[in-house]
């Protein structure tokens, strides 16, 4: 019993080597059931890497709604609202009965368990048991007196190490898991601190949140943008202060802000410009900068210079071998092309050597049935002739072209394709990172600034630059709906209906609803001092006609 006791505490012991107290004799050797848990923890990772690449859960997503304003949330009273908030975004992440399989957790936990698991058993004897068992003798032998000794023919699998394997990679599985729920919910949360904008606990207030609107990272200069619509809507005083600070060096608070938010909505309009209109490589520009100046190389010469004399009086005998050679075959060439009949020819040589060249012709035609027919139809047209596989460039061209269109359209060619919307998105939005929140925060507080301009503006600085936000809108909304008007499918996109995909997509669509939203309220506000502005009757009538809701979908 107590020798028994020894071996089970000594096999538990991961890393230590399997002793037998029962035949000491025998010299110490490495215990495999370690190396396979850890080979298949190895490939448990890499499933969970290519999961979190495909369904993006590096994501954080901004609880952003389609509203106006934004009211802050119970963020910041307390350690229970806090805790309740974040049970409230987690709770439909634990939920089994979820339609989204992607946000299922305890159902992608259990099948990718059980498959990797499962599976791990014959990829660790066919592609990495070899690997395994070296690398672990390596480093077991600096600690221990281990000898090398040969793998046996069967690893280690048993009933109770492949249970223990679902159960450890369940858990760890639950671990990755839950803690990126848990990191995204945590970095989602409003840039609140103690009820107050986080800005607030620094000496220059306006001037860190400006240095963050024009900060070239992403997460600070959408944090920082997000925090300006909070300012925008929950803290009055704080808006008051950006339209009273105009003593910076790099210029006035509101002036600041202006620019960077009309960045971010003129992105739009460069970006599809830059799509449409693709500037050349600088290596083309430079080369084509640079030709008039170089010298045009020509080709190498392969026949003599023209003649120089008169071309009309008898050529010159032939006086070396070449140009003997040269006019024989210049005379034969004539010979066949003045040829009444095609494929005829006469000959200016002796008659052995017409004789050769007869009998070589009707050999070859004797060989070749197909090129007989066709050469003595006297003058017909050829038959057509189908070849079981293409030989010509273009027919394996298309050929292919087919092959790929048939694998498109099967599920393993979904990744491959460029869908309608993927394509708008992309180019409106930005690519490789959406600016999604960046335009939508920045209509809403430019809006929302010079709305409250009309009371809160005691320089009247805002004013002068509404016309420009008015025409910013417009134009940019006008882009937007014809790119996606005119945007020919990709050739990936095997699946394109033209009645029912060709749409902007769902985040296009948020940012249409967004601008036209924004415009209404400054056409509301500002129309009646259109002509003080300097807005003519032609601009505000476009700018109605465009802030008008599409179907009833921008009605909030």
């Amino acid at each position: 019993m107590g020798h028994t006791a020894k071996v089970r505490s000594i096999q538990c012991d991961e890393w230590k080597v399997m002793l037998k107290p029962d035949r000491p004799w025998e010299r110490k050797k490495l215990n495999e059931r370690p190396i396979y848990l850890r080979s298949v923890f190895f490939i448990l990772a890499i499933a969970q890497s290519v999961v979190h690449l495909y369904f993006d859960y590096d994501q954080v997503a901004l609880p952003i709604t389609k509203a106006q304003n934004e009211r802050v949330t119970p963020h910041a009273r307390g350690m229970s609202a806090w805790i309740s908030e974040r049970t409230r975004i987690l709770a439909p992440m634990f939920d089994w009965n979820t339609d989204d399989w992607a946000t299922s957790i305890p159902r992608n936990m259990v099948l990718r368990t059980s498959v990797v698991c499962v599976s791990a058993t014959f990829i660790y004897q066919l592609l990495i048991r070899r690997a395994a068992w070296s690398w672990s003798l390596t480093f077991a032998s600096i600690v221990w007196d281990v000898p090398e000794s040969p793998l046996s023919f069967i690893p280690p699998h048993y009933p109770s190490l492949l249970w223990r394997s679902i159960t450890a990679g369940l858990l760890l599985v639950f671990l990755w898991e839950s803690s990126s729920a848990l990191f995204s919910a945590y970095v989602a949360g409003q840039p609140i601190k103690r009820e107050q904008p986080l800005s607030a606990s620094s000496i220059d207030q306006n001037g860190t949140l400006l240095n963050g609107l024009k900060s070239k990272k992403e997460i600070p200069n959408t944090f920082a943008f997000w925090e300006l619509s909070l300012i925008t809507f929950n803290f009055l005083d704080r808006r008051k202060a950006f339209f009273t600070d105009i003593d910076r060096k790099s210029g006035p608070a509101w002036t600041q802000i202006s620019i960077a938010c009309l960045n971010n909505i003129q992105g739009i309009n460069s970006r599809i410009q830059t799509y449409l209109n693709p500037p050349l490589p600088s290596s083309a520009q430079s080369g084509a900068a640079q030709q008039p100046a170089q010298q045009i190389q020509t080709l190498p010469r392969i026949s003599t210079p023209l003649r120089q004399d008169n071309i009309l009086s008898n050529p010159s005998p032939p006086s070396t071998r070449l140009d003997r050679i040269e006019s024989n075959i210049g005379a034969l060439a004539k010979s066949y092309g003045q040829s009444p009949t095609p494929g005829t020819f006469k000959v200016p040589y002796s008659p052995e050597t017409k004789s050769f060249l007869t009998s070589s012709s009707q050999k070859l035609l004797a060989s070749s049935p197909r090129a007989q027919k066709l050469l003595t139809s006297n003058g017909e047209s050829p038959p057509s002739i189908t070849p079981s596989f293409p030989t010509s460039k273009s027919g394996i061209t298309n050929l292919i072209h087919d092959y790929i269109l048939l694998f498109l359209r099967s599920r393993f060619g979904h990744p491959f394709r460029q869908s309608f919307g993927l394509r708008t998105s992309s180019v409106i939005l930005g690519a490789p990172h959406s600016n999604l929140y960046q335009i939508l925060l920045s209509t809403k507080s430019l809006t929302a600034f010079a709305v409250a301009s009309l009371t809160e503006d005691p320089y009247g600085r805002v004013s002068n630059d509404v016309p420009t936000i008015i025409r910013t809108y417009t134009s940019t909304v006008q882009t937007i709906e014809a790119f996606v008007r005119n945007l020919p499918p990709h050739w990936t996109d095997v699946g394109f209906c033209e009645e029912t995909d060709r749409s902007a997509g769902p985040d296009v669509e948020q940012v249409l609803q967004c601008l036209r939203t924004g415009l209404r309220d400054l056409l509301a506000a500002f129309g009646q001092y259109a002509s003080e502005l300097g807005l003519g009757e032609g601009e505000m009538r476009i700018a109605s006609q465009v802030a008008a809701p599409k179907d009833g979908g921008d009605q909030e």
